[in-house]
Order: structure tokens, then sequence, then C-alpha cells
């Protein structure tokens, strides 16, 4: 064993593992049951239970001393924890026992007592005399990095084994970020930037490509997030990059957002935390779980409430929600899942800014004005239920399957600018009380899965065969008589003249109505091919409506070969193809456009990837990709004033993260990207070559996590987050220049009241840095300057 590794435990405890992501905050009530490809080579007892902790994602604790230098067989399958720790402690004098949040105690067996092993891999019998101390090797746990995530149709596996770019940011890191949309999560991967869409959404880019509502995901379900899904409900944000129509079905192929539950934990535990913000913020959350009875059953609650300026501020909002998880294990071989979760959010919203009268980019104003009167407020309403099973079958199979339910009410509020001049003169017009329309989502998807391992002799297979299906509708409610125009006038520095808020009620009628169905059939299998190779193969079958009433069917094969040059390093090269619905053009930021409310075709897309992932010292998560992926490009022709499909595009990067432990006291989040994102075989040959509008070339992200050794329980964090220049518009006439982020903060746990309390204070934008954070159709929106927010968190249980 290396010295530097070796920690001498009073209580002889045993390392915890890299396998959970920020302090174990990944704590499932069966966790024991999940499988895990384990690759542990012959050794010693002592130091094959490090691996199998390193592996697992589960501490260890040693109650009776040490267990020894006896040689275990080596145990290279795919098994449950539970399984790998009875194949490790056969034959010796030890048996587990859980006992706490992804912790097992291993404890010498009485003499004489039914656990008594019979035979010893020892030379000697051993003794039973307990000891004082014991030297072992140990690993700290990983701060930023997810050693577990959810590959789709493939089930959780660790992110070394996936062929594919992937990535997850647990909720304690954004915690430490103050961070509470998917885009301020986000900003620590160098494949995503914030789309800046529309206010009241937090779209994001991935690989240069919008990534709306088709990309996102629930526990591997299609999720319904017109006004973004409840944070508060979930345990981490996994992103899986490119084209993932083949592990996830219909969906956007820039990437997947996987929203992955809270689940019960196995101790009791009430946490409350309160925050004030600048702009006279106020924000509570409490998250409270545990076991019921004896233990089969378990809950995970989640209440929060956020109260955000007057409605006089850009971003001004209230919302509320409520999530409740519960498990139970009716069986030994059956666990069931259920989840509910509902959420109420009234704010202002608005869309961006035009260019100005002389075609230059909008005026440097502050972020916060409003564009509408503090009367005209959208709001968003959203309700969901899933209920999922997993039942395991004798020989290394298992069948999962799951429903969900998701039902939301959108009432939107716009505020937009029709002119604009360089020294911020504007004419606007508002929509809004009483509302031009409202929507209604109505969605219920499902599916069912059958996996397991075939042995074929010289080749192993790991098989999934499964079905899907989504059926719902979506609707557009409109005034049943003429809806009034509201215009308004003034200056982006000195104010302006908002009209009075109107008293007219109107009813409403169905208008525009979408229905949707899908069905997906979809199969996989993985070759080991011995110890270094594997081959993934894997087909999805779509049949889906568009949004013309018409129907789409496409297969969306995916391929993979991976090598294993190393205990812990990989090379993979991989091929995807997806589906996705079109977009919708420019409708309210473009109203000179004859069809600009149109939505486009679905879209095809394929993707090559190449990449090397590796793990540094059981701590630090290192990936390298390079990927091409080509696909349709829908824009506005200038000339002709319509919205279409004239072209295509090719996006063509690298990106490069690095997130885990530098040293016992440093965690990082660290990326780098390069994206050619470029028209090519365009109707109009002049726009071939010139790179997407709104798309970042270069950008960059830092994140560290410092703790001060000098003053136990204080960490400080910063991060850097930088983008390069983009263009505007399809010509390249127009780019705006990069930026500069720069967030800093601390926090600071307190022992020996409660049950401890941790208080954390955030700095973002620190540098009060000017920047559009996205440009869609000749559109701006501006980010946010400097914020404020200190932070108190108290665990009660």
């Amino acid at each position: 064993m290396n010295s530097s590794n070796i920690m001498k435990l009073r209580s002889t405890v045993l390392a915890m593992a890299c396998g959970a992501t920020l302090w174990g905050s990944l704590a499932l009530a069966d966790e024991l049951d999940r499988k895990v490809a384990f690759d542990i080579d012959s050794q010693p007892l002592e130091q094959a239970l490090v691996a199998f902790s390193q592996q697992a994602g589960i501490q260890i604790v040693l109650n009776t001393g040490s267990v020894g230098g006896a040689t275990v067989p080596a145990l290279k399958a795919t098994v449950s924890s539970r399984e790998a720790l009875r194949e490790l402690l056969s034959g010796s004098p030890f048996s587990y026992s859980p006992i706490g949040e992804r912790t097992v105690s291993v404890t010498r067996v009485q003499a004489g007592s039914d656990e008594q092993v019979a035979s010893s891999t020892q030379d000697t019998a051993p003794s039973l005399e307990p000891l004082a101390e014991v030297t072992v090797t140990a690993t700290r746990p990983t701060l930023f990095s997810s050693q577990v995530v959810t590959s789709g149709v493939l089930g959780d596996k660790d992110p070394l084994d996936i062929p594919f770019s992937v990535a997850s940011y647990s909720s304690e890191l954004a915690k430490l970020q103050n961070a509470h949309t998917p885009a301020e999560i986000l900003k620590n991967d160098p494949s995503v930037q914030n789309s800046g869409f529309y206010v009241y959404q937090n779209h994001i880019i991935i690989r240069g490509i919008q990534a709306r509502a088709g990309g996102v995901r629930r526990d591997g379900l299609h999720a319904n997030d017109e006004g973004d899904l409840p944070m508060e409900a979930f345990d981490r944000l996994e992103v899986v990059k490119g084209a993932a129509g083949f592990l996830y079905g219909f969906a956007e192929p820039g990437g997947i957002q996987n929203w992955v539950t809270k689940r019960p934990t196995r101790d009791t535990f009430v946490s409350l935390e309160t925050q004030l913000r600048s702009g006279s913020g106020r924000y509570v959350h409490v998250d409270a779980g545990g076991p019921v009875g004896d233990g089969r059953f378990g809950y995970r609650a989640n209440v929060a409430y956020e109260d955000q300026g007057d409605f006089s501020h850009r971003g001004d909002t209230e919302r509320a929600m409520g999530s409740l998880a519960l498990d139970a294990k009716l069986t030994d071989d059956l666990l069931v899942r259920l989840d509910a979760s509902h959420q109420s959010r009234e704010f202002t919203s608005q869309l961006g800014l035009p260019l100005t009268t002389a075609g230059t980019e909008p005026p440097e104003y502050d972020p916060r004005v409003s564009f509408a009167p503090s009367w005209l407020r959208a709001k968003f309403v959203s309700s969901s239920v899933a209920l999922r099973f997993e039942y395991q079958l004798p020989a290394d199979w298992k069948v999962l399957g799951q429903v969900a339910h998701d039902w939301s009410r959108f009432d939107p509020a716009y505020g937009y600018m029709t002119t604009l001049t360089p020294t911020g003169d504007v004419e606007g017009e508002l929509y809004g009380n009483p509302l031009p329309f409202y929507t209604r989502n109505r969605w219920t998807n499902g599916q069912v899965l059958l996996l397991g391992k075939l042995d074929t002799g010289p080749v192993q297979h790991d098989v999934v065969v499964g079905m899907m299906k989504r059926d719902g509708t979506y609707s557009e409610y409109y005034p049943t008589s003429e809806y009034p125009m509201m215009t308004f006038t003034g200056n982006l520095f000195t104010g302006f003249n908002f009209p009075q808020r109107p008293t007219d009620s109107y009813s409403y009628a169905r208008g525009y109505v979408f229905e949707g169905p899908e069905t997906h059939v979809y199969a996989a299998d993985t070759l080991s091919l011995g110890e270094r190779w594997q081959v993934l193969a894997g087909v999805r079958h779509v049949d889906v409506a568009d949004f013309y009433g018409g129907k789409v069917q496409k297969t969306s094969p995916s391929g993979a070969i991976t090598f294993k040059a190393a205990e812990n390093t990989r090379i993979y090269g991989s091929y995807a193809r997806s589906l996705q619905q079109g977009y919708r053009g420019p409708c309210q930021d473009r109203p000179d456009v004859s069809n600009g409310c149109d939505i486009a075709p679905p879209i095809e897309a394929k993707q090559y990837e190449v990449g090397v992932k590796t793990r540094l010292g059981g701590n630090l998560d290192l990936s390298v990709a390079a990927f091409r992926i080509e696909l349709p490009f829908d824009y506005v022709d200038e000339n002709r004033l319509i919205y279409g499909r004239f072209g295509n595009q090719v996006n063509q990067g690298v990106e490069v993260l690095a997130s885990g432990n530098v040293l016992s006291n440093l965690a990082v989040v660290l990326g780098a990207g390069y994206l050619n994102a470029e028209l090519a075989r365009n109707e109009d040959p002049t726009l071939n070559g010139n790179r997407v509008p709104g798309i970042p070339q270069w950008n960059a992200n830092a994140f560290v996590n410092y703790g001060v050794t000098a003053i136990p329980g204080l960490s400080l964090t910063g991060g850097a987050y930088w983008g390069a220049s983009r263009q505007l518009d399809v010509r390249n006439s127009i780019s705006v220049d990069g930026y500069t982020r720069v967030d800093l903060g601390a926090q600071y746990r307190i022992d020996g009241i409660l049950n401890g309390v941790t208080l954390r204070a955030n700095v973002n934008n620190v540098l009060d840095e000017f920047y559009w954070e996205g440009l869609n159709f000749e559109s701006f929106s501006a980010a946010l300057g400097r914020t404020y927010s200190v932070t108190a968190e108290f665990k009660l249980r």
C-alpha cells in the first residue's frame, strides 16, 4: 500500500467510497440491491473491501478490528452489492449488516453461532480477539463527480462504462452555488449554454443545439417542463450529451436532461433551509425522510416556498412546491416506488430585445428592468404522479416498469419591443391580463423493460428489450371575442408609460390541439469480449405523430466499441441517431415574419463520437470527447421574411471535463469546449460555412471548493465562466462580444447546535459583468448582474 494513502482510524473505519455524489447525497433505501459492474482482482480481503467500497459507493465500517490478509478470489461480474459482499466474505469469519446511509458494518461472527462460516480462506484458524486499532487504505468520497449515472434503457452504470459523453450534477453542488434553475446548475458544463429563449423557461443549449421540453426526462421518462421542474424534489441532474435517441427516445439531438428523484433514506432526518436574497428575495425549504416500521417502507418529502420581489422587476416570482416519494420493499424481489409533486408559480415575463433602429445590438441597461407593468403576470401550475416497480427474476434477470402522468396549465403574459433606438427609446406591445390565450398539457407515458445476462462461452451479454408508450394532448384556448392590443412607450433608462390594467373579462374556447401518441420498441446487447473489449449494439423504432397530424416512423440505431486500456481508463467510439419534433418559429420575437408561428417538420440527426475517460486516484474523473452532429437547420429567410427549413448545420467539437477531488480538501469542476457549428447545404449558397447564430466557438468553466484546514467546517468556493463572441444572424453580419463571469461563496458548518447548522453566503457575477445570455432570432436577453444570498440550513433530526 502507498503510505500516503494510509490513515489510522481509532474507530476502525474503512474507506468511504467515491461512488457517491456530494457527501453521499445519493442515499437510496435499497442501495445494496443495485446492480454494479464489479471488477475486483484477486487480493487480500482488506484491499478487496476497499475496492468494493470504491466501486459500489458504499462505506464499510469494521467493528471488530482488521479482517486480515486472506486472499479472496477475483470478482468480475455485474451483480448486486449485496451479492458481492456475500461473495467476498464467503469463507471468512465475518458477516455484514446495514447501519445507515450507504453504510454497512462488517463484524466478526462469534464462534459457534449460526452465522459462523464453516470454512476459511486463511491458512490457519483466525483469532477471534478484536484489535484495538487498524490501518487501512482509504479514499475520500468524490465531491463533484457522480460515479453512478442513469444511461436510459441501459440502466444505472458507472460513467466510465458508458460509451457516450455524460455528466452528473448533484443537489449538494447546487446548494454550494445557490443554483435554482437548470441553466444555473449546468453552467458547470462546457457543452451547455443558457439559451435565454424565454424568460419564463430555463431552456439550455447542448452542443450548440436547443434543448427544450422534448429533451427533459424525470427518472428516465419524458417530463413536461414548460415551466421548469421543482428542483427541490430531485437528487441530481444528469446530462447525456449528443444524439441520445436510442437511450431515451424522441428528443433533441443536442442531449438529454434527466432529473433523478430524491429517494427515502435509511436514517430518519429533517432539514430546514432558509435564505435571503438580493432584490427582496426570500426562500424556505424543508426536506425530510426516513424508514417506516421495519425498514421495508420509506418516505421522502420536500416542501418549498419562494418569494422574489414585488413583480416590478424582471425575474420577480412567487413559487410554491411540494413532493413526496414513497418506497416499499414488498418482498425480497419486489420494490415499488410512488412519486408525486405539485408546483405553482406566478412571475413577471417578457421576451428579449430587438436590434436597434440603427441595426446594432441594444445598449447596456439594468437587466432587472421589466418591460411590463407589475400587474402583468404569467402563471404556471403543474402536477405529476409516477409509479415504478422493479422485480428481480432468477439468474440475473429483472423486470422494470414505470408509468407517469403530467398535467399543467400555463397562462402567459408577454411584453416585447417593436422599436428600440440606440439611446434606449422604445415602443412595445403587451399581451396578458386579460390573457391572449392559455395552454393545457396532459401526458401519460410509461415503459416496461426486461434486463438480464446471457453467457455464450467466450462472449458475455447484457441484454435489454423494452417498449415505451406516450400519449396526451397539448391544447391552446383563445378568447371568443376580439382581444385588444395594449401598447406602451418609454425608455430603457428612464422608465415606461404602461397602460392601466384592463377590466374586461373574456370567455375562451379551445383552439389548436395537438395529440401526439408515441410508441417505441427497443432492444440492446452489450457484448463483453474478454476483459478489455465491449461492443454495444442497440436499436429503437419510433412511431410518432407530428404537429400537422401526420405520422412519422423512424428507426434509431446506436452502436459503440469500448476498449479498457487500464483499470480505470476507457477508450470508446460511438454512433447514434435521434428524432425530435420541429421548432416553432419566432412567433413573438419577429412579428414581421409572415409564418412566424409555424412549426417545422420533425428533425432527424446523426452523431459520431470518440472519447477517453479515466479516473485518477479513485477520486477525480477526467473525460475528453470529440464529436460531429449533422441535422437540418430552420431559420428566417430575411429576403422573403418567412421561417422554414432552408439548409443544414454541422456541429463539430471537442469537450474536456474534470470533476472530483484533486486533494483531500480541494474539489473541482473544470471544463473547456470548442464547437464549430456551421451552416451547410443551404438554398442560399452564400450562407454555407457561416456560424450558427448564438453559439460561441470557445467556452470554459472552473469551480473550486477549498476546505480551510486551519478552520474546521469552513470551505471557500469560487467559479469563473467564460464564453467567446457569438454571431447574431445567419449571415454573420452582426456579432456580440464574449464575457467572463465570476462567482464567490463560503460555507461554514457548526456542530453542537441541534444536529448541525450550515451557513452559506454567495455572490454571483461578482464583477457585475453585463453580457447577453441568449441570442435567438435576432433577439437579446441580458444576464442578471451582481446578486447576493445568505443561507442557513438546520439539521433538525
